[in-house]
């Protein structure tokens, strides 16, 4: 997976590609929560409920269409 994301005054957005194809990011962060949709393009949606937890990562699970789920880890790295 290939996924650039922008945390800004408590906004997530981005974009990237991975097996299943191309997607946008959209969500909402703070001090201690995640919230973040990943939207394929003319298919499914990826909802990522998370908590912060060591060295400033989130983590938490992801579901599809309340089907599907699974955790994910998310650590913001700085590119500069």
């Amino acid at each position: 997976m290939t996924t650039h994301l922008t945390f800004r005054d408590g906004k997530v957005f981005g974009k990237g590609t991975d097996s299943v194809g191309p997607f946008q990011w959209s969500g909402t962060y703070n001090d201690n929560d995640i919230y973040m949709e990943k939207q394929y393009l003319r298919k499914h949606k990826v909802i990522y409920n998370g908590t912060k937890c060591e060295h400033g990562a989130f983590k938490g699970t992801w579901t599809i269409d309340n089907d599907s789920e699974g955790e994910f880890y998310l650590k913001k790295k700085t590119i500069q």
